[in-house]
């Protein structure tokens, strides 16, 4: 395989006038490392090998003495003055690139126009020529100069301005001539370099200056590419390639993978290498801002600019790596779940803060502690000093004080501090801007800082020896012995370099900015830079070995010895791509399906010497690819595949012949657990092996010896026994960690007091409801909701108040919405039952309910049962048995059945004519249950008549003699029929783990 850096390094690589010029700092460093074995020196010098960015600043500034490159961050100071200066100014100095009406928000564009400053060289000489062309052929350029041309005009001189005020340059934008200093630059593969083309000019005419192109695309045995049906079986089959590999001798730091859209792939190709035991080391960069430990600076700023909300001050104190020195940071998050500090707010004004009030006025019952009250105050101003410091020297001076009161440093993990450290090392190098740079630096520092975090890729040091991972692009050209390149598809894998892409298409047209292809140059790469290993493997092999022994008569013995012999594991490329990854259906790229038109091949299978067609992994290419030292196409079986079979019961299906170590450690997990295993709960009952469970059953779940049978008990049951047993029996419930605000229970039972109290009134003073009184009777209701509001106990601390009365008029609106109802529908009726509790044992069974109201009309005395609901409202089908004759929902059933069954209510032996949901939100009655002869409705109403009702009622109780065998029975199996959705959703997942379970 030709390698045109190897040749290079052999030929040049000792000599001290010659620099090679690489397209990435990542290729660079390999190849320096990789140029002491080919040269055979202990030592070279570190310019040997540089990145084509440091060739630019290293050859411009000779020419520019004195001045100093400009920075990253220096453009974005610039970018932001530039904001500030704009939204001061009188009239705006920018029309376009900040928009006149967004000039006051200015400070959102500054990002992109700092991206922009480095291309305004290349727009202005591509303006300045076409400017030239235009003036010899055509009008003069300025009269058809628009507001962004004009804009961009003032940013190149005002830029300039500022360069020079501080004695900067652009490297982007200098163009000189190259000076012979006795150095030879290779320039190599100027074809994968972006901005190449913008010194192409000046390069050709440097004799110093040899450039080294791509070679051309050139496929040999070792190169291979395949197309998957979909990403899974492409990962699947890159990892056995390298379990092979690494089988046949080759260090896993020898192989490489490169993968588009890695933020996708990634985790699920590192899931893969460790599932067979493949050391890996991930190489992609992360912001500082968004890693785990960098975090911390971008939650302080949060928690301070939303005033110490409970949930951001909540995700500051829990964030598990933020190791706090004292234990006043969790007993502060307790202490705002308790008396609801959700968020703080102005009144009058004035900013309250929600802590300080909740410390004042503590929840009832609560007395308040002194030490978190001094422990937040002394955290709120540590965090106010840093966010809302004038400098960044006082916002790191800020710093350095809240980590030494507050923070444990020492129990950080030493990769986390290692991020911690470096976020402090970018606040040092603002700092150090300080001095000279004080006109442009930003109002708010710490946010310039926090947003300066999310935009520095951070990349951890190299602390073990694995397969390397790249994103697509970065390692191209670098020296490992193999190189995977996945996902080669035209979606992802396609490199296009834009000129000027932050102008129009018809503008950069018209300055001749074009562009540029490099997908081919980037695939060349990659087949072309893998290097075979120096160091020889050695692979032993059993054999047989004869010789002679002495007995009467001489015989030959034979054993096995293990014979040693060189193996050569080769270098290449393996290319591959998926027809569906993780983000959709792709199409192979199409320097590939060139290739193999080319070759005289038909479809996109191996453009090398081909592979063998491998159903198990997926692959649709054809041929084969054996021999000692090559890759196979599908060395390996797949023992999970295999194990899987084996598991399914398939008769045929053999036993793997090998084992990963997770694959180990699962037999003998199993194998140690025994043949006698716990009963599932899940799959059968736990009669008789739990005792325990009876007796807790019998204190809570009993009345007299009998099951006592609840609506709400009969819905969850219904729905999944195994779901009641956790949450009604064990009481499990989800932990509250939240400082909530008042919810739909608190509501409900608001609606339900006042109700009550306001029917009571009713009946009290009227005897019957009467239409004519209903405005007198929403004013009743109204104060009765401002007071029950005012005693309400569920609801504590300083938000209750303001937010309890603002509830009070929603009750009060929803109530003046039923009582409209009411007089349409039951005008001149009696509410005669009002939050009645029913409770009564009927044969073996005790049932129990609260019934909220039962309206009479004395003339006939024909009956309505009214179930409030401020919620959701159960539908008509869910109060009805379905197709296989069960029942979803029972309240209306079970509380027909308690009214006209229970010896004490007034309705024993009645037949009650109507069962409806008063439906508060949307002021109407939803009839489940109802006679047209008792109640005329519309036509369209979808109500069933009581007659029509006895399958819903004969269903509840078939349900209640089933709940109560259960209960006895100690069965809470999980139905087989439950869809698996349900128990996605549901809150107990975690701990009945059934979505969990592996199922052959």
């Amino acid at each position: 395989m030709h390698n045109p850096v190897e040749e290079l390094l052999k030929a040049e690589g000792t000599k001290d006038d010659s620099v090679l010029v690489f397209p990435s700092d990542i290729a660079a460093a390999l190849w320096l490392e990789e140029a002491l074995d080919i040269t055979g020196k202990t030592t070279l010098p570190a310019g040997k090998c540089i990145a084509w960015d440091r060739f630019k600043e290293k050859a411009m500034q000779k020419t520019v003495a004195g001045k100093s490159p400009v920075s990253g961050v220096l453009r974005k100071l610039y970018a932001l003055d530039l904001a500030a200066r704009n939204r001061k100014a009188a009239e705006p100095l920018l029309s376009s690139l900040i928009p006149k009406q967004h000039a006051q928000d200015g400070d959102v564009f500054a990002a992109w126009i700092s991206r922009l400053l480095p291309q305004l060289g290349l727009w202005q000489s591509r303006a300045q020529k076409a400017a030239e062309f235009r003036i010899a052929h055509g009008p003069a350029p300025l009269a058809n100069a628009d507001a962004e041309d004009t804009d961009l005009a003032f940013l190149v001189s005002d830029y300039g301005r500022f360069l020079d005020d501080h004695s900067l340059f652009e490297p982007a934008w200098q163009r000189p001539p190259l000076a012979d200093e006795g150095i030879r630059y290779f320039i190599l593969f100027p074809e994968a370099i972006e901005d190449f083309d913008e010194y192409a000019a000046i390069l050709a005419s440097a004799p110093c200056i040899t450039q080294v192109p791509v070679p051309p695309f050139a496929p040999d045995e070792n190169t291979i590419f395949d197309v998957f049906s979909n990403a899974r079986d492409e990962l699947r089959s890159c990892a056995l390639r390298i379990e092979h590999l690494v089988s046949q001798g080759v260090p896993c730091e020898r192989i490489a993978i490169s993968v588009p859209e890695i933020a996708t792939i990634g985790p699920y190709l590192l899931r893969e290498l460790s599932l067979r035991g493949i050391p890996a080391e991930y190489r992609a960069g992360t912001k500082l801002g968004e890693h785990p430990a960098g975090r911390l600076f971008s939650l302080i700023e949060e928690c301070v600019n939303r005033d110490f909300s409970f949930g951001a001050v909540k995700a500051l104190l829990l964030n598990r790596l933020v190791p706090w020195k004292h234990p006043e940071a969790g007993y502060l998050v307790d202490f705002g779940i308790r008396n609801h500090c959700v968020t703080s707010w102005k009144e009058h004004g004035e900013q309250v803060d929600i802590w300080e009030e909740a410390f004042r006025t503590p929840a009832k019952g609560e007395q308040g502690d002194t030490r978190i009250q001094e422990w937040y105050r002394s955290l709120r101003k540590a965090l106010i000093a840093m966010v809302r410091a004038t400098s960044f020297s006082s916002a790191r001076t800020a710093y350095i004080l809240f980590r030494n009161d507050f923070l444990d440093m020492t129990a950080l993990a030493a990769a986390d501090d290692a991020v911690i450290a470096r976020c402090v090392e970018e606040l040092n190098a603002l700092a150090a801007l300080e001095d000279e740079y004080r006109p442009v630096l930003p109002a708010s520092p710490w946010s310039f800082f926090t947003a300066q975090l999310r935009e520095t890729n951070y990349v951890p040091q190299r602390t073990s020896r694995g397969v390397s991972i790249f994103p697509y692009r970065v390692a191209a050209g670098t020296p490992f012995t193999w190189h995977f390149v996945l996902d080669a598809s035209m979606e992802h894998a396609s490199v296009a370099y834009r000129q000027l892409p932050f102008l129009t298409e018809d503008k950069r047209e018209r300055l001749r900015a074009f562009d540029t292809d490099a997908s081919a140059s980037f695939f060349s790469l990659y087949q072309c830079a893998p290097i075979a290993q120096r160091t020889p493997v050695t692979q032993c092999t059993p054999v047989t070995q004869c010789a002679p022994i002495a007995q009467c008569a001489p015989v030959t013995q034979c054993a096995p010895i293990a014979q040693c012999a060189p193996v050569n594991p080769g270098c290449g490329a393996v290319f591959s791509v998926s027809e569906r990854s993780f983000s959709g259906y792709c199409t192979t790229h199409s320097f590939f399906m060139r290739c193999a038109q080319d070759a005289g091949t038909t479809g996109a299978g191996n453009t090398g010497a081909g592979g063998a067609t491998d159903p198990a992994a997926g692959n649709t290419g054809a041929g084969t690819n054996t021999g000692a030292g090559k890759l196979p196409r599908y060395p390996l079986s797949d023992p999970y595949r295999t194990e899987r079979a084996w598991l399914s019961g398939d008769e045929t299906a053999p036993f793997p012949e090998r084992l990963y170590p997770a694959q180990k450690d699962g037999v003998t997990a199993w194998n140690a657990y025994g043949p006698e295993k716990e009963r599932s709960f899940l799959t059968g009952s736990f009669f008789p092996s739990a005792p325990l469970l009876a007796d807790a059953l019998a204190a809570n779940q009993f009345t007299r010896g009998k099951p006592r049978i609840t609506a709400t008990a009969l819905g969850t049951f219904a729905l999944c026994r195994t779901k009641w047993l956790l949450g009604t029996v064990l009481g499990i419930r989800k932990e509250t960690a939240d400082a909530e605000l008042p919810d739909e229970r608190n509501l409900g039972l608001l609606f339900h007091s006042v109700l009550s109290e306001t029917y009571a009134k009713i009946r009290q003073r009227d005897h019957i409801f009467m239409a004519a009184h209903t405005d007198e009777y929403k004013k009743w209701a109204a104060e009765l909701a401002e007071n029950a509001t005012a005693d309400n106990a569920e609801f504590r601390g300083p938000l209750a108040a303001p937010l309890l009365s603002a509830f009070s008029k929603r009750v009060a609106d929803g109530i003046a919405g039923l009582i409209d109802a009411d007089a349409k529908l039951l005008d001149g009726w009696i509410p005669e039952l009002l939050e009645r509790k029913a409770s009564f044992e009927y044969g073996n069974l005790s049932f129990y309910g609260v019934i909220d109201r039962i309206s009479r009309r004395p003339s006939d005395n024909e009956l309505v049962l009214i179930d409030y609901k401020s919620g959701r409202v159960p539908a008509k089908k869910d109060c009805l048995p379905g197709e296989d004759g069960s029942l979803r929902d029972f309240q209306i059933p079970m509380y027909l059945f308690l009214a006209e069954h229970d010896p004490e209510s007034p309705y024993a032996g009645a037949k009650i004519a109507g069962a409806w949901f008063g439906n508060l939100k949307a002021a109407k009655y939803d009839m489940i249950v109802n006679d047209s002869d008792t109640i005329p409705v519309e036509s369209r109403s979808n109500s069933v008549p009581r007659s029509e009702f006895a399958p819903a009622e004969a269903a509840c109780l078939e349900m209640a003699h089933t709940f109560a065998g259960a209960v006895r029975s100690l069965d809470f199996r999980r139905p087989e029929t439950l869809p698996w959705s349900e128990c996605a959703s549901c809150d107990f997942r975690k701990i009945c783990r059934y979505i969990y379970a592996v199922r052959p």
